[in-house]
């Protein structure tokens, strides 16, 4: 989810990735022994990281007019 606020040239920006948090409990199968016959890294079907909230600011520049082609 993200939140927007424009004023003028700047916006700023609140958003969060993963709300819930929810994780993967494991991931990758056998991950302390990759050599082995059990190891397997193809299981990851969901995250494996927590909640990430995010914030900044952005500013337009508006484009030159005296530009020539």
């Amino acid at each position: 989810a993200q939140v927007t606020k424009v004023l003028h040239k700047w916006e700023i920006y609140v958003g969060c990735e993963n709300i819930l948090s929810y994780q993967q409990d494991v991931p990758i199968l056998n991950a302390n022994a990759p050599f082995e016959p059990g190891f397997d890294a193809t299981n990851i079907w969901g995250p494996v990281m927590g909640r990430k909230i995010y914030f900044g600011f952005r500013f337009a520049i508006p484009p030159s007019k005296n530009k020539k082609n």
